[in-house]
């Protein structure tokens, strides 16, 4: 992969309804951002006859006409070649879902999916392309409530995904009943870990402050979010060093303990783990 991106259809510091619309040239070297990102390629497409490349982290996919490729958030990505300007896409802020709780128990299962296939899936997949055509719609309009308008159709993008889970897995998973008040006992405790990451909070802390056993939030936490609590955290410390690593000023060693981890080791095996490239090797794919 290339190390020097060009960031001109980046975000960053996104709103939390933030929502940009943008078209790949046909190559376009590797780099992150905070925002999620989704890209197609229209079924209509003209002159597409072979498949566009884009690698995602270590693994390479081939896009086809109606294929729909999803790229989670601080994953670094490249957009190999092939696109022939018929490559589209938008990024999101990943807030517009952790604010609802309603989202909270298909994050981890969001991310699981990496690409759709026309050929698997047509009806969701243009169905789906048709919505994300919307929004690329109302961001070249000048419309009232703009903003709302493309948050409101992303979110129904995102209960369609939904669905098809519940669909596709119902007979090998059952999803839990969870009520408002489990949700708003998670929630509290994933505030309390964003809020004391430096410290290191632990599993009994956090129930504490949530007012459950630890036993019970444990057992609870996975079930609702599709990770451990120790998962989770070690996601949000590896989001906060990644954002340390674009600044300059601070050593790997130094960022380390920044984000809350107590040995080098520790950090490196989690970064690692979390997205697939040591620290040192993320950095080199700073984008600002």
């Amino acid at each position: 992969m290339n190390t020097n991106a060009d960031n001109h259809y980046l975000l960053e510091n996104l709103s939390p309804d933030g929502i940009n619309t943008f078209t790949s040239p046909d190559s376009f070297v590797a780099h992150w951002h905070k925002s999620g990102e989704i890209l197609y390629i229209r079924e209509d497409a003209e002159d597409f006859r072979q498949p566009a490349r884009i690698n995602v982290g270590s693994e390479m996919y081939e896009v086809f006409q109606g294929d729909i490729l999803f790229i989670p958030s601080e994953r670094i990505h490249e957009v190999a070649y092939g696109c022939r300007g018929n490559l589209k896409g938008l990024q999101y802020n990943t807030e517009i879902l952790s604010s609802y709780s309603d989202f909270l128990p298909y994050i981890s299962r969001f991310g699981h999916i990496a690409v759709l296939r026309h050929s698997d899936v047509p009806e969701l997949t243009e169905k789906l392309i048709a919505k994300f055509e919307k929004i690329r719609s109302i961001n070249d309009s000048d419309i009232r409530f703009k903003r709302i308008k493309t948050s409101s159709v992303l979110c129904e993008v995102f209960m369609d995904i939904a669905d098809y889970i519940d669909d596709k897995y119902s007979l090998q998973e059952s999803r839990p009943a969870v009520g408002p008040s489990v949700m708003d006992s998670i929630n509290k405790v994933c505030e309390y870990a964003n809020d004391n990451l430096t410290k290191d909070p632990s599993l009994a802390a956090a129930a504490e402050y949530a007012g459950l056993s630890a036993s019970y939030l444990s057992r609870t936490f996975k079930s609702v979010l599709g990770m451990s609590y120790t998962e989770y955290v070690n996601r949000r410390k590896v989001s906060l060093a990644i954002s340390l690593l674009a600044a300059d000023e601070y050593s790997i060693t130094d960022i380390c303990y920044m984000s809350g981890f107590n040995s080098i080791s520790t950090f490196n095996r989690v970064f690692l783990a979390v997205t697939g490239l040591c620290p040192g090797q993320f950095r080199k794919y700073n984008v600002r």
